[in-house]
């Protein structure tokens, strides 16, 4: 039987094992469980139109950093948060998790507060 390696995270394009450390200081702000909940939820590979398979997390990064908004919109009666992109495009909570949405919002405040300082 042969032995692989274990996946620990996502290769940047040096081909070594890395976390952003975007991802990195996001995780930081959680309990160890909470952490290591987030980031396999984080990590999941995700089938993205047009772009073929990518970790959630960059897609998320991707997505803000391309200047998608977080912003509630009501639906039957029903709010819930998505990350708006400017073509009024959206990924939800069914899209993103609740953790991709927490993550986007870190991502918005790190964005924010760097423009100030």
């Amino acid at each position: 039987m042969t032995d692989f390696p274990h996946f620990t995270g996502p290769r940047d394009d040096s081909g070594s094992m890395s976390t952003p450390s975007t991802l990195d200081a996001f995780l930081s702000t959680m309990s160890p469980m909470q952490a290591g909940k987030a980031k396999l939820a984080l990590l999941k590979v995700v089938l993205v139109n047009g772009s073929g398979l990518m970790p959630r997390h960059k897609l998320i990064e991707a997505r803000v950093e391309h200047g998608a908004t977080l912003e509630t919109v009501r639906d039957n009666g029903v709010e819930r948060r998505v990350l708006m992109n400017a073509d009024s495009t959206f990924l939800d909570a069914a899209n993103a998790t609740k953790t991709g949405l927490s993550y986007a919002t870190f991502l918005l405040a790190s964005k924010d507060a760097n423009k100030t300082a």
